[in-house]
């Protein structure tokens, strides 16, 4: 059969206007199912891509239609946006997408040949991010490969992987009878792991990391780990031999890195990294600073700690919708029961709070002891003997001019002056209502009987 040329199968021609605001500009790329061309909203003056179907079956209009719905409920910065679906006037189904200006990385493969390791690893770790997004909505995508990884201009000009194509993706919630027959071959038999060889009802989340494993080790070294010259023949590969090893074609490639390619390369599902938030997790110690954040959103989208995953081991998953949530849960290989990511990923919550708990205890005890430590000892109170009782005023004597003795009387000399101080008695006040009696009066014209005027003479 001839192949067919891309204009000729164009529902619309080049320079021709559809729906009264998209003007077809020029054909961009054609595949097996659709063909995408660069057209102009003229309203919005803003250029958009098309995507037409070629063949108007049953079976590509309804994965048309999947491709739309599984695309829109994305919103990463890695999957690229879709603006509009519907039908021509002439009734051909068609989607509108932001366009793209770059390359894929398998054009980008053959232009520059085996890329470095950084790229690859930051190239990846994006990608990540989108299928961890897919997964936590109960997606797999089942084609990924470099051809639908697409390398664009983000924001500063910096570089930005976007998935493309998730025409084929399997959703948890969703089974079509004629999309997922055993003997149909759903993907690039190139990518796509045993259990997709087998049946395309088995792909699970764990068959897109082996797609990922297989696009590592095809950047770095510029050959899948399985060559064959027929499918057949791919597929028995695939299925019972080990893959190529990457140092055969590349020595350079650090030893974690060949180790994570390893285990995505796993006949074993439950082997392998079991979602692409924990395969990003794997990559983030070897990515650059700017892609590091894409293996943080990846585990926050699976409802994990955005610390490191850490992998007890092996286990299955399986896709599957939580309620509401939209997330993933994933089987224990050791039959324990299903665990959802947010709890198996997700630090325990009374755990977190002992902590915050136990140190304000400590640094309460640590400014108390502080407290008692500097505090000034009171000084010791000295308590003064209580005063006696004041004893009656004598009556005045009478008068007569014999002088009376003076009466010296000296102070009480005591070890120091504080104490003396607070030794010495102070007349007693008197009671309540009661006056003070008064000093004695001298009799008028007497003598003087000694001291000073202001202090009474004791007779």
């Amino acid at each position: 059969m001839p192949p067919v040329n891309p204009r000729d199968a164009l529902p619309v021609k080049e320079g021709e206007t559809f729906l009264g605001k998209y003007l077809v500009e020029r054909v961009l790329g054609m595949g097996g199912m659709g063909v995408v061309v660069a057209a102009r909203h003229l309203q919005l003056d803003e250029r958009v891509a098309v995507k037409f179907v070629l063949h108007q079956t049953g079976d590509s209009v309804e994965r048309f239609i999947r491709e739309a719905r599984a695309t829109v409920r994305l919103k990463s910065e890695h999957v690229a946006r879709v603006h509009d679906v519907g039908t021509t006037e002439g009734g051909a189904p068609y989607l509108v997408m932001e366009f793209l200006e770059g390359q894929d990385l398998s054009q980008l493969l053959e232009d520059r040949g085996r890329l470095s390791v950084g790229d690859v690893v930051d190239f990846v770790l994006q990608a990540c991010e989108a299928v961890a997004e897919a997964h936590a909505s109960g997606i797999v995508h089942r084609d990924l490969k470099p051809q639908n990884l697409f390398l664009a201009k983000g924001l500063g000009g910096h570089p930005t992987v976007k998935v493309l194509d998730f025409g084929i993706s399997k959703a948890s919630n969703v089974v079509s009878s004629q999309l997922t027959q055993t003997t149909s071959v759903m993907g690039s038999p190139m990518y796509m792991s045993p259990e997709q060889m087998r049946s395309a009802k088995k792909a699970v989340p764990q068959s897109d990391v082996w797609a990922l494993g297989v696009v590592m080790q095809e950047l770095l070294t510029g050959r899948t780990p399985f060559e064959a010259d027929t499918v057949t023949e791919l597929a028995l590969k695939v299925t019972t031999e080990a893959p190529r090893p990457v140092t055969e074609d590349r020595a350079d490639v650090p030893v974690e890195l060949r180790e994570i390619i390893a285990r995505c390369l796993e006949k074993d599902p439950t082997r392998r990294y079991a979602h692409a938030a924990e395969l990003a997790s794997a990559l983030e110690p070897l990515a650059s600073p700017a892609s590091q954040i894409s293996a943080h959103r990846a585990r926050l989208l699976l409802g994990g700690a955005p610390s490191t995953l850490v992998s007890t081991g092996p286990r299955s998953f399986e896709a599957t919708v939580v309620s509401d949530t939209s997330r993933i849960s994933a089987s224990t290989g050791g039959g324990a029961g299903t665990l959802s990511p947010a709890a198996s990923l997700s630090p325990p919550r009374g755990a977190s709070r002992w902590p915050l708990v136990v140190g304000g205890l400590a640094l309460a005890a640590a400014v108390a002891i502080a407290i008692v430590a500097t505090r000034k000892p009171d000084p010791v109170a000295v308590t003064p003997p209580a005063p006696s009782a004041p004893a009656a005023p004598a009556a005045p004597p009478a008068a007569t001019s014999t002088p009376a003795a003076k009466v010296a009387v000296e102070p009480v000399v005591t070890p120091s002056a504080s104490a003396s101080a607070a030794a010495a008695p102070l007349p007693a006040a008197p009671p309540a209502g009661v006056k003070a009696p008064l000093p004695p009066k001298r009799p008028a014209g007497g003598p003087r009987t000694g001291g000073d005027d202001d202090i009474p003479s004791m007779r």
